[in-house]
């Protein structure tokens, strides 16, 4: 169990993530269970933001006032199956936008597949939605959004982390239906090969994703946003080094009207001492 208050000392006024976090307090709360691989989690977050603009990417106008999200979540992760990682998370917002209530839901499941039989093959499936605003209830705001914590980078059963939501779209969860199919491979022991292929489709139709890599916005008409597939290699075969290359390629679906396809590359090196 753990308990944490925060807020921000000194920062650099120039950047957006600084003018959101100016005279933010952040209070969490977590309690939990572990047997071995296996875990359930409960927590808490309550953020008050009262900085200019505090929330740059919902798409709307930025306000001088109170941007208060209280998140409350649910965590079970490990073997709960022979040969199945699974995981699960499950949140709520609820809280103020100044005098709009917020009432968002998301959640993200899956589960990776590794068998003797398909060794050393593993697969992967998954479902993340978070909810979306409805335009017919002005008094609220339905729209989930997660708690700028987030970093959306992990594992399947390879060696190396990846962007899990996308290498080229990197969303945020927010108004969005995220399906994850992956395939994935050891190379020996300490090399592993990912291909994953997602779809994106929006929970509400709107002109704008909320903290996306994409610098286009969709038409606000039709929720199909796309589809992405990314290949990512992995390597620690060198003591204390861990080696990553990464391929992405996002195809527009129906709301990016006569838009390309857009792709990302990139190549990491890291040491560790």
């Amino acid at each position: 169990a753990e308990v944490s208050a925060m807020t921000l000392l000194d920062g650099d006024d120039s950047s957006d993530s600084d003018v959101r976090d100016e005279g933010t307090q952040s209070m969490s709360a977590q309690a939990g269970w572990v047997d071995g691989d296996r875990s359930v989690s409960f927590w808490v977050l309550d953020q008050r933001f009262s900085g200019v603009d505090p929330d740059p990417y919902a798409g709307d106008d930025p306000l001088d006032g109170r941007d208060w999200p209280i998140f409350f979540g649910a965590r079970v992760l490990g073997e709960w199956i022979d040969d199945v990682n699974a995981w699960a998370d499950l949140c709520i917002v609820r809280g103020y936008r100044d005098t709009i209530d917020l009432e968002g839901f998301g959640f993200d499941i899956g589960a990776t597949w590794e068998s003797d039989a398909f060794a050393p093959f593993y697969f992967t499936a998954g479902y993340a939605w978070g909810s979306g605003d409805d335009p017919a209830t002005p008094d609220v705001n339905e729209a989930f959004r997660q708690t700028t914590w987030q970093r959306n980078n992990g594992k399947f059963g390879g060696v190396t982390s990846f962007r899990y939501y996308g290498e080229a779209m990197e969303p945020e969860l927010s108004n969005l239906g995220i399906l994850t199919l992956g395939v994935g491979t050891r190379i020996g022991r300490k090399n592993s090969l990912d291909l994953v292929w997602h779809t994106y489709q929006q929970d509400q139709a709107a002109d704008f994703i909320r903290d996306s890599a994409l610098d286009a916005d969709p038409d606000g008409i039709s929720t199909d946003l796309g589809s992405e597939i990314d290949l990512i290699f992995g390597s620690k075969a060198i003591d204390g080094w861990d080696f990553e290359l990464v391929y992405g390629r996002f195809a527009p679906g129906d709301a990016f009207a006569d838009a390309d396809a857009t792709w990302m590359a990139s190549a990491q090196v890291r040491y560790r001492f």
